[in-house]
């Protein structure tokens, strides 16, 4: 599955000149996207989010990436987490991100406290996954693909690469499974 991912997320970037931005659902995840050697193989510039990376490189990486995509640039690939600072909080106009690929679903850790506050509100409002795992896991997924669009001018295509994504349909109305998904985006773009 891994390798199938890497191969879309390589194909996207190597066949459409826009600046374009993976998101993960962690920091884990998307390094051990990193280390595998196949992602070498994108052929333009490719920037990584850090996870204690300072907020000057931080600011320094994304001036960076945003500059990849202005005027004549051919663009370039950022690598981030959802639910992170680039996805929640950072505005990228125009051409500055006209692709979003969202790899997986970002649920919440299954922890105890996510556990114990899931039958707490299945017992107080009969609404606990509702509560606690797919309304958090929406926002997640709608901040991400909200850093495409940032005016009524702005366009984009956001790709998620996870077979549950159909369970976000009520939060994301223009959701369509894409059969070829080159050619899709060739279409949008």
């Amino acid at each position: 599955m891994v390798n199938r991912m890497i191969s879309h997320i390589t194909s996207v970037c190597n066949n459409f000149p826009k600046n374009t931005m993976v998101f993960f659902p962690s920091f884990n995840v998307m390094n051990m996207f990193r280390c595998n050697d196949d992602i070498n193989k994108i052929n333009r510039s490719v920037f990584f989010e850090e996870q204690k990376m300072s907020q000057s490189a931080l600011m320094d990486l994304v001036s960076d990436f945003k500059e990849c995509g202005n005027d004549d640039g051919e663009g370039a690939a950022l690598f981030s987490v959802m639910g992170g600072r680039i996805s929640e909080g950072m505005d990228f106009p125009a051409e500055q991100l006209e692709i979003a690929v969202i790899v997986g679903i970002p649920y919440p850790k299954p922890t105890a406290r996510q556990r114990s506050l899931q039958r707490y509100y299945d017992i107080k409002f009969r609404k606990g996954w509702e509560y606690t795992v797919e309304a958090p896991t929406a926002r997640k997924l709608l901040q991400s693909i909200g850093r495409l669009i940032r005016n009524e001018k702005d366009r984009g295509i956001a790709i998620i690469l996870d077979r549950r994504a159909p369970r976000f349909k009520k939060y994301i109305k223009d959701l369509e499974e894409s059969k070829d998904l080159l050619k899709d985006i060739k279409s949008f773009i």
